[in-house]
């Protein structure tokens, strides 16, 4: 994939990977970080064990470095969470289908093969199917601690979670009282997993 990010972790290099076998394998077979976001904990799982793979064969040691970005939103209510971040994933993500749009007209890449498929999934994305699949982390403190370490468990465990925490039209003010919360009451819980927010 194209997108790389540099980070002052003992991971430099993040490679991207969101579609293809090969990105995932890629990723583990270079020794660098492995950049995803979640899907169908199942695809996730095999895409981490693909990178995994490739690493060890690789000869690297350990077993490389995977960051998921999640969005994510607390609040002392599941109702109140929703009720606060529901309009801003749904107009996050018909921005994303909107900045996508040209696959949808026929533009193809061998670069991208897979790239009109994950338009076509792209615009089949609900609030509903991200809190299925586990993509969004929204909801009272207890269910968010839930959905993490469900999450974690279905996709065989990752290292980062990257954090969206003010998606799109959300105030500043309320983004910020969930993260006071989420640091607060949520990832010392889980202090194997590190948080970039």
């Amino acid at each position: 994939m194209a997108c790389i990010a540099v980070s002052t972790s003992e991971t430099l290099v993040w490679i991207a990977a969101s579609s293809s076998d090969q990105s995932f394998v890629n990723a583990g077979t270079l020794g660098h970080g492995l950049m995803t976001f979640p899907r169908e904990p199942a695809l996730v799982k095999h895409w981490i064990g693909l990178y995994r793979d490739a690493w060890q064969a690789a000869g690297h040691p350990g077993r490389g470095k995977v960051m998921i970005a999640f969005h994510m939103f607390c609040a002392a209510t599941d109702k109140e969470a929703e009720a606060s971040f529901r309009e801003p994933i749904e107009a996050y993500m018909k921005t994303l289908v909107a900045a996508a749009s040209d696959w949808a007209g026929g533009t193809e890449s061998k670069d991208y093969p897979n790239h009109p498929k994950t338009f076509e999934a792209l615009r089949k994305v609900t609030f509903e199917k991200l809190q299925q699949n586990g993509g969004v982390w929204v909801g009272s403190l207890g269910k968010v601690r839930e959905t993490i370490a469900w999450f974690d468990d279905a996709v065989g465990g990752f290292d980062v979670a990257s954090l969206q925490v003010n998606s799109h039209t959300t105030p500043t003010a309320l983004a910020e009282a969930s993260m006071r919360l989420f640091a607060e009451q949520v990832i010392a819980e889980f202090s194997d997993v590190e948080i970039d927010a």
